[in-house]
């Protein structure tokens, strides 16, 4: 769900964490995992901003289960992008 549905995909790129989702060293099995490996391997700039993407995926994932509110991969990036510099 965070990094392989093409909403989630498109989200990082649209705030510009791309290369961290493609990074090779970041491939493992589980979401926990890769989420670890980036913490551990990350300036504390990037791992905030992927911590505050990975909420607003899962806050849209609730949003569109729940309420049937769709968004569109750019207002979930300028919504992290906004609360990472709020």
């Amino acid at each position: 769900m965070f990094f392989n549905c093409i909403v989630a995909h498109d989200s990082w790129c649209a705030v510009g964490l791309s290369s961290v989702l493609h990074n090779n060293a970041y491939q493992q099995t589980t979401a926990m995992d890769r989420i670890f490996a980036v913490c551990n391997n990350e300036n504390s700039d990037t791992v905030g901003r992927v911590v505050v993407l990975l909420w607003c995926i899962w806050h849209s994932r609730n949003d569109k289960v729940w309420n049937d509110n769709v968004q569109m991969p750019s207002q979930i990036g300028r919504h992290a992008f906004d609360a990472w510099n709020s």
